[in-house]
């Protein structure tokens, strides 16, 4: 019974990490764009594409998660958002070495982004532990 409780709440996590980063994408799109196919194109595009990279960034968090424990929610919070920038900086690298150009906005919004998703995946992961 621990095994499916600990999957559980780490899918829970992973959720709740993905669905700020597909929240940020919506928003940035229905901001930056006016017409409907290209709002639709880009939210499932890069929405995939945050998919896979939060979804390998989660099992990276877990397994963190598993090995450092933190006295107080601000260290732990502080570190895996720095760890979900830098996660975010190499993903961004990828993508932009495979699809191509992203702007140096994109490179901030990206990285801020996975590290908030970090952070959003270590406070949900914290709070299923206490509880």
């Amino acid at each position: 019974m621990r095994v499916p409780r600990g999957m559980l709440k780490y899918f829970i996590s992973f959720i709740g990490a993905y669905a700020f980063c597909f929240l940020i994408i919506a928003l940035i799109s229905l901001l930056s764009s006016g017409n409907a196919d290209e709002i639709k194109w880009s939210i499932w595009f890069i929405g995939l594409i945050v998919l896979f990279y939060v979804f390998i960034g989660s099992l990276l968090w877990e397994f963190l998660f598993g090995l450092i424990s933190f006295k107080s929610w601000r260290i732990g919070g502080f570190f895996y958002f720095l760890f979900g920038v830098i996660y975010g900086g190499i993903t961004i690298a990828i993508v932009t070495l495979t699809i191509g150009e992203v702007l140096v906005m994109g490179w901030i919004v990206g990285m801020i982004m996975i590290g908030i998703a970090a952070f959003i995946f270590y406070a949900i992961r914290k709070k299923s532990v206490s509880v």
